[in-house]
């Protein structure tokens, strides 16, 4: 069955690009997919007005307190602890949301990364494991900025 939208939650742990006509991302979560007609940003932004801010908002924040630029890792919900990141340029269609807490394991295979999940859910991608465990750990950093701009 095929969505029109997708509320993110703390059960969400990927929103991938979907290459089919009728939908836009299948949503990972935790004990299910989905397929949904709006894309991966398209989410994004909708859980960020959802938690009274923007993704532009959002988005800068982080930039004014990490001085990350590109690939801004994105707290969707500071109270539940939801915190997502780019895999890739937010404008390339092959880029995933990867959403922190659910990561358990990454491991280089051949030329892509593969995500091992918690529920042990793996995802390959495109990518190289250098570029993704960089992108894990400015995600990491931007919580501990967080957490101590909020304590």
């Amino acid at each position: 069955m095929i969505r029109e939208t997708y509320q993110i939650t703390e059960q969400t742990i990927a929103l991938c690009p979907a290459k089919e006509m009728d939908h836009d991302t299948i949503v990972l979560e935790q004990a299910a997919t989905y397929r949904v007609r709006k894309t991966p940003m398209q989410l994004i932004k909708e859980a960020c007005i959802a938690n009274w801010s923007t993704y532009e908002g959002k988005r800068q924040a982080v930039i004014h307190h990490t001085k990350f630029r590109k690939k801004v890792p994105i707290p969707i919900n500071l109270e539940k602890n939801i915190f997502t990141f780019p895999t890739h340029a937010t404008s390339d269609f092959d880029c995933h949301w990867i959403f922190f807490h659910h990561i358990a394991h990454i491991h280089k295979q051949q030329n892509q990364t593969v995500i091992t999940f918690k529920n042990n859910k793996q995802l390959p991608l495109p990518l190289s494991h250098y570029i993704f465990k960089k992108q894990y750990e400015r995600t990491l950093s931007c919580m501990i900025e967080v957490k101590g701009i909020y304590r």
